[in-house]
């Protein structure tokens, strides 16, 4: 038994050394920063255009604080705007959170905010770039004057890029018609194409997997639970269901963890219960929530590290 857990540790280091680099990694972005160098004469606002159907469920009519906040109405160019599937994100995107007002920053030029964290959400977990990555990854950016008329409208680009991740910021020259959009390129990307993508997933997988199965083993010695085999067959398995829902889920990894890692609590003391009927259920409790929180912690290192950010 103490050999089986001595090797498990030695692989789980081996395999985070190749992982070194992530934690100095520049963090996924939060939000769609835009800096616009030269803007055309008349500039006032800024929106972005999403590629969405009126069918849409996040689809509305028109976000009428936005019409007040900014003395339009829905008859406003930006508001009718709907061409190519294109229309835009601050009037017709339920939960729309902008900044369109046009803002001069030294060094960066006229900058707009759009889909930013908001503390006035209910929801802790909710993130308004998440919804716009998953509903709308393909944008445009539409320059309007004070009436909402558009003056300006960029090509389209993708804030959901085939390798690495988006990190919050765009920077758009109209005279160049050029737009540049801000994206880190995993150490993986580079290296392996395909496969070599699945075998990062895997050996981050594997990392989880095996600090749960030793980390609960070694907390199970003091609780006297066992044999021991019993807890690293219950780890296995539900630790593999759970690194499946990371992978293959679109949502969040935060709201995907938390819902998973509750589902894990329940089952794993249902099955100590059963595996272990000699023991109290107050001691196996006891140990199921000490712990799975201690690969709970593990799990929300990983996503600080930018291993399995969803």
């Amino acid at each position: 038994m103490k050999k089986t857990v001595f090797l498990l540790l030695v692989l789980s280091i081996l395999f985070l050394l190749p992982f070194e680099t992530s934690a100095n990694s520049p963090k996924p972005g939060t939000k769609v920063e835009i800096a616009i160098d030269q803007i055309p004469e008349g500039s006032v606002f800024a929106d972005l255009l999403v590629k969405i159907d009126p069918s849409n469920e996040k689809y509305v009519a028109f976000n009428s604080e936005y019409g007040s906040s900014l003395g339009l109405d829905e008859h406003s160019e930006i508001a009718t705007y709907n061409e190519n599937g294109f229309t835009s994100y601050t009037f017709h995107f339920s939960g729309a959170v902008s900044e369109n007002l046009l803002k001069y920053v030294t060094g960066a030029g006229h900058v707009a905010k759009f889909a930013y964290y908001t503390e006035d959400s209910n929801d802790s977990f909710f993130s308004t770039l998440n919804e716009l990555e998953r509903y709308s990854p393909i944008l445009k950016l539409a320059l309007l004057d004070e009436e909402g008329e558009i003056l300006e409208i960029s090509d389209e680009f993708n804030i959901v890029p085939d390798k690495g991740y988006f990190l919050g910021y765009i920077q758009y020259s109209p005279a160049n018609d050029s737009i540049t959009v801000s994206v880190h390129t995993n150490t993986f990307s580079h290296i392996f194409d395909g496969i070599g993508f699945i075998l990062a997933l895997l050996i981050a997988g594997f990392m989880r997997i095996t600090f749960s199965i030793i980390a609960e083993t070694l907390i199970a010695i003091p609780f006297r639970l066992k044999p021991y085999y019993r807890i690293i067959i219950t780890n296995l398995v539900t630790q593999i269901i759970l690194t499946l829902a990371f992978a293959l889920s679109g949502f969040n990894y935060l709201i995907i963890l938390i819902i998973i890692e509750v589902l894990v609590y329940i089952a794993e003391f249902i099955v100590y219960t059963i595996l272990f009927k000699e023991v109290s259920k107050l001691k196996l409790l006891v140990y199921t929530i000490v712990a799975n929180t201690v690969t709970l912690g593990f799990g929300l290192l990983l996503n600080e590290l930018g291993i399995f950010r969803g």
